[in-house]
């Protein structure tokens, strides 16, 4: 949530990642979840790719930006990143 309450994420019983604001309601914007929010906007969370596997991402003013594995990561699937929180100011996830 930003520090004013103004935008709330998360993720909904469907394991759906969640944006509310109070002129838009709940948005859904796919499968994963939401973490945290900027107080610039930016949104940290995991979503699934086009592999099907879950991915760390940023997702800002619609755009869903998918950021890729650990560097140096393996994981028994292969492939996972997740995005478990975003800095107030937007720079780190």
């Amino acid at each position: 949530m930003t520090s004013d309450g103004t935008v709330v994420v998360g993720t909904n019983l469907y394991n759906k990642a969640v944006i509310w604001n109070a002129s838009d309601g709940a948005t859904i914007v796919g499968d994963g979840e939401f973490w945290g929010v900027s107080e610039d906007g930016k949104i940290a969370g995991s979503l699934y790719n086009s592999a099907g596997k879950e991915e760390a991402v940023i997702y800002e003013n619609g755009i869903i930006t998918y950021l890729g594995n650990v560097p140096g990561g393996n994981s028994c699937d292969a492939f996972y990143s997740s995005g478990l929180g975003m800095s107030s100011d937007g720079t780190t996830v």
